[in-house]
């Protein structure tokens, strides 16, 4: 069973990415993959591939880092998001427009992100920091004001160091 906290993270990916960045057509299949289909986007091939999508998740775990009790899901519901851009599992996530899904016959539907990933990770796309905040009775700050002070941004390890294994130095005597 989904419990209402878990609606609400889906609702949010669904209403920002399926409206905001799926239907208005960003390139997905274009900037991921270099391609496209023929009839939709003439003689176009991209110079360099642009990580739009990935930027914008970056943008928005910075302000879950810098505004945790604000946000009810976590930087790993945004990680799970870029994960499915780059892998092409989701077909909402690799085409160039909705006329591309039409085109290619991909109408599976993006959303839930359960159908992906395990009950057990998609308990981790919750942020227990915010929940705790509600359960003590306190609420969160209608208008996050972000620092517009560049040293509170910070490399996004968890995202793009994900995979490196820490070094370590070892003092030999």
């Amino acid at each position: 069973m989904v419990s209402t906290h878990q609606q609400w993270c889906h609702h949010w990916c669904s209403a920002l990415i399926e409206k905001e960045w799926i239907a208005l057509g960003h390139p997905f299949g274009l900037n991921m993959f270099g391609c496209t289909l023929i009839a939709t986007i003439p003689h176009s091939r991209p110079k360099a591939c642009t990580a739009t999508f990935l930027l914008f998740l970056d943008c928005v775990a910075q302000l879950i880092r810098l505004n945790p009790l604000s946000f009810e899901y976590s930087h790993y519901l945004l990680i799970a998001l870029w994960d499915l851009s780059i892998t092409g599992l989701a077909s909402g996530l690799t085409c160039n427009s909705v006329n591309d899904r039409l085109t290619l016959c991909k109408t599976a539907p993006t959303f839930p992100l359960s159908q992906y990933y395990t009950p057990k990770y998609c308990l981790m796309f919750t942020n227990v920091l915010y929940s705790a905040n509600l359960l003590l009775g306190f609420e969160s700050v209608p208008v996050i004001r972000p620092s517009s002070s560049p040293i509170d941004v910070q490399f996004w390890d968890e995202c793009y160091l994900r995979w490196v294994q820490p070094a370590s130095i070892a003092v030999i005597f």
